[in-house]
């Protein structure tokens, strides 16, 4: 399965890292469970969220056990159009953010099933185009 979202991101960078915002896909999503895919602020420098990083996480029960795999990126809430681009075959997850593989990971948590959407966090975005292809 992969889904493909082409979107505008708009925040303050100087948001609140307690509650940094987030922007993603949810895939083999249930009740409160699934991985989430995409990208977040952090703290690099303990002033401010002045740092992206892409992340592929697990949830249960609506909370994250943690991240699975991340890297650092260029920041991507400019107000340009991006495309990302979740793959998920068998046990492998990955991101790509504008034809660039950023994150791969196995994980077999979520093996099968599942739904998928968007998720925000923080963000407004504008979304072009959302497709899921198998």
């Amino acid at each position: 399965m992969k889904a493909v979202i082409e979107a505008t991101n708009r925040t303050d960078l100087s948001a609140d890292c307690a509650n940094p915002p987030s922007f993603g896909v949810v895939v083999r999503g249930q009740l409160q469970a699934g991985y989430y895919v995409g990208t977040t602020l952090q703290n690099a420098n303990y002033n401010n969220c002045n740092q992206q990083v892409a992340q592929i996480d697990a949830v249960s029960n609506g909370t994250s056990t943690g991240a699975l795999s991340s890297s650092n990126i260029p920041n991507l809430i400019d107000g340009k159009k991006h495309t990302f681009e979740v793959g998920v075959h068998g046990t492998t997850i990955t991101l790509s953010i504008d034809g660039v593989s950023v994150l791969r990971k196995n994980d077999s948590q979520f093996a099968s099933g599942g739904q998928t959407g968007v998720y925000t966090a923080g963000v407004r975005i504008s979304v072009y185009r959302f497709d899921i292809r198998r």
